[in-house]
């Protein structure tokens, strides 16, 4: 948390204490802090994936659908379709 409040403008910051949070299983803290690792990193798909994840763990499965479908889109390297999961 320490690098995010020195570096809020730096989204690896973010992403990772968006991991740790998640780990912990901190759903209050993990949310909100890949929700910013995603604003800051928009072109990586990796931060949406785990923003994804973090909505599964709450059960909100609607918003991890949404997540995960933006991450596939800016996922360049593989051609999966949302659709064939």
């Amino acid at each position: 948390r320490a690098a995010v409040d020195v570096a809020p403008k730096d989204g690896l910051a973010s992403l990772h204490l968006g991991l740790a949070a998640l780990q912990a299983c901190r759903y209050e803290v993990a949310t909100p802090a890949l929700d910013r690792a995603c604003e800051l990193l928009p072109k990586r798909p990796f931060p949406r994936c785990m923003l994804g994840l973090a909505h599964y763990d709450k059960r909100d499965f609607a918003a991890a659908g949404a997540a995960l479908k933006k991450a596939t889109k800016l996922d360049q390297c593989r051609k999966v379709s949302v659709s064939s999961y």
